[in-house]
């Protein structure tokens, strides 16, 4: 690295880099992640309204 930029200014480079290259890496995964949780939850309210339904009706 150049020898005039400050280690400290350097260093954030350096972070700032690594979280941009992993971010980039893993935001499929972070997608898929969050289309399943909301998958579950619409499934689990459906089941609830139909629960409730049935118990409702009996």
């Amino acid at each position: 690295m150049d020898e005039r930029i400050p280690q400290a200014a350097q260093s954030r480079t350096a972070v700032a880099e690594c979280l941009s290259a992993t971010t980039t890496l893993w935001l499929p995964v972070y997608a898929a992640a969050v289309a399943l949780l909301v998958a579950l939850v619409a499934w689990l309210v459906d089941r609830a309204r139909a629960r409730n339904a049935v118990a409702a009706a009996g």
